[in-house]
């Protein structure tokens, strides 16, 4: 099961890459050049950013790329110490993934774009739900995070952010028969960022939200991230 849902997200990611820049060309340039890590702006053509954050539920690295003005893809790894999924549970375990970012409109100083993140995370059994004696066995979740941003910038230097989002992964711990379970969640996104000197950027981005899954998994169905970061376009 793990060998063909990796295959599949694979596929998925290697379509949308290939197929995505293509039609992005049609699409509405973003409103400024300035960098922009967590709005609605995408980067421009034949950019690269990199960026770093540390919050909930854990911290992470990533580089994007521009191969049009209006598309960005990259690729993120995060070390995890809280549940990626839904609710509050610690742990120790890992996550890779792949940003996506494509510009659909543009208007005076505002920016939307529709975003998509397949990711793989890794780690403990309560990373992906479990409470009991399956908490500190391995367990694995494959998934999808899908959302609108509305990058509105308000300065020359200040960029606010406003966004909805829906996540669904397959979650499992081998060891645990009873294992093996779909998990979705749904959110609002606000987040902050201003640029210094042109190229360097922070930023905060604080998402919370409701989940479903099965109940025997996490304390709560919680849907909460929060991280503040620096980012660098080369």
């Amino acid at each position: 099961m793990l060998r063909h849902l990796a295959s599949l997200m694979t596929l998925l990611v290697a379509l949308a890459t290939l197929s995505i820049p293509t039609a992005a060309r049609a699409l509405p340039a973003p409103t400024s050049g300035d960098p922009s890590a967590i709005s609605g702006r995408t980067l421009g053509d034949h950019q690269v950013l990199l960026a770093a954050g540390v919050g909930w539920p854990g911290f992470w690295a990533e580089a994007l790329f521009s191969p049009n003005r209006t598309f960005d893809v990259g690729v993120r790894a995060d070390v995890l110490y809280g549940s990626p999924l839904l609710g509050f549970g610690t742990g120790i375990g890992g996550e890779v993934s792949v940003p996506m970012r494509l510009h659909l409109w543009a208007s005076g100083h505002n920016d939307f774009s529709l975003a998509a993140r397949p990711f793989a995370a890794l780690g403990d059994g309560s990373l992906v739900g479990e409470q009991n004696i399956f908490a500190g066995s391995f367990g694995y979740a494959l998934g999808l995070e899908l959302q609108g941003l509305l990058g509105a910038q308000v300065s020359d230097a200040v960029t606010l952010t406003v966004g909805v989002g829906a996540d669904t992964a397959f979650a499992n711990v081998p060891d645990n028969a009873a294992s093996g379970d779909l998990i979705a969640s749904f959110y609002g996104i606000a987040g902050i960022e201003a640029v210094f000197s042109g190229t360097t950027l922070l930023f905060a981005r604080v998402q919370g939200g409701y989940g479903l899954a099965p109940s025997r998994l996490f304390g709560g169905h919680a849907d909460f991230r929060l991280s503040f970061g620096v980012a660098y376009q080369l």
